[in-house]
């Protein structure tokens, strides 16, 4: 590749300063807090079709929330 400053196709120098350690923990983070999410958001699925399904099978919002629920984590 040329050294010239006019044909580079990154006319900028790259940050090296980058701290890795500090991305792994800002990842761990956030599964920390997407995990009891998930499980909590699971749990009320159970609840609302199995455990207690004749207390909330005749609510639209339940009914809703589960349809909404199953909907986004289908992929396309």
């Amino acid at each position: 590749m040329n050294s010239s400053s006019d044909s580079d196709l990154i006319p900028f120098e790259c940050d090296t300063t980058y701290n890795g350690v500090l991305g792994i923990l800002e990842y761990l983070f956030t599964i920390g807090y997407m995990i009891p999410a998930i499980l909590l958001h699971l749990l009320i699925v159970r609840c609302v079709l199995i455990t207690h399904k004749k207390q909330f099978g005749g609510s639209s919002f339940f009914l809703i929330f589960i349809t909404d629920s199953v909907a986004v984590s289908c992929p396309e």
